[in-house]
C-alpha cells in the first residue's frame, strides 16, 4: 500500500522531484543512467514517511519483497521493521536492479539485491486479493499502460513532457480499473479517486 508511505499531495512532490532533478540527471550524462539507487535514496528522504515504520509494521500495510543471494539463495518477504533505517534498507534492497540502481550489498548478515529476480510479480496469500501493478505495456498484470509505452524508459528516462504523460496515463489506468473492479472489490469503492483527466496524444 503505497499510502503508508505518501500522503496523497506528497506524490505530487515526488513527480516533480523525478521529472527536474532524477530524470534531467539520468538524461545528463551516460552514468546518470545508473545512478538510480541515489536517486531512491533521496526521494525516501525527502518524500517518504519513513518515520512511521512501528505503525507500518504493527498494521503490515507494506510487504517488501528482495533477493537473498548469500548465504542462501531464495526469495523474502519482510511486513515487519524494527527501525527507520531497517525499512529504508529493505527498500532500498527491493530495488537493487543491477546494474542500474548498484550491486548487491550485505544486508543483516545477507547479500541482497532486487526481488524480481526470484519473485517478479508478488502475491500475497491467505484471504488477501493481490491487486497486480506492472509499468510494462506487454505485461498481464491487473493495472498497466492501456497504450504503448516504450520499455526502454524503464532504464532512461524520456523527456519532461513525456514523462508526465506517463504518470498521468498510469494514473488514469487506475482509476478505470478500480471503476470496474468495484464489485470484486467492495472496499476500494469509497476509495475511489477523482475522474482521470484527458490524457494528450504522445509525440513521436
Amino acid at each position: 500500500n503505497p499510502n503508508a508511505f505518501l500522503a496523497e499531495k506528497n506524490y505530487k512532490k515526488v513527480m516533480a522531484r523525478a521529472t527536474d532533478v532524477y530524470a534531467r540527471t539520468a538524461r545528463g550524462s551516460f552514468r546518470g543512467c545508473f545512478r538510480v539507487k541515489e536517486y531512491l535514496q533521496d526521494c525516501l528522504d525527502h518524500c517518504g514517511n519513513l518515520h512511521r515504520y512501528a505503525e507500518i509494521g504493527e498494521h503490515r500495510h507494506v510487504t517488501v519483497c528482495y533477493t537473498e543471494l548469500l548465504p542462501t539463495l531464495g526469495g523474502i518477504r519482510q511486513d515487519r521493521f524494527s527501525s527507520l533505517g531497517d525499512l529504508k534498507s529493505a527498500l532500498i534492497a527491493s530495488c537493487t536492479a543491477v546494474p542500474i540502481a548498484g550491486l548487491p550489498f550485505m544486508r543483516n548478515g545477507r547479500l541482497v539485491m532486487d526481488g524480481g529476480f526470484l519473485d517478479f510479480q508478488p502475491e500475497l496469500r491467505g484471504d488477501i486479493e493481490t491487486i497486480t501493478v506492472s509499468p510494462f505495456y506487454f505485461s498481464r498484470s491487473d493495472i498497466r499502460p492501456s497504450r504503448y509505452v516504450p520499455a526502454w524508459w524503464a532504464v532512461y528516462p524520456p523527456k519532461p513532457e513525456d514523462y508526465k504523460w506517463v504518470y498521468q496515463l498510469g494514473y488514469n489506468d487506475a482509476c478505470n480499473w478500480i471503476r470496474a473492479n468495484t464489485h470484486r472489490l467492495p472496499w476500494l469503492e469509497h476509495k475511489l479517486p477523482a475522474a482521470g483527466r484527458g490524457l494528450r496524444p504522445r509525440r513521436g
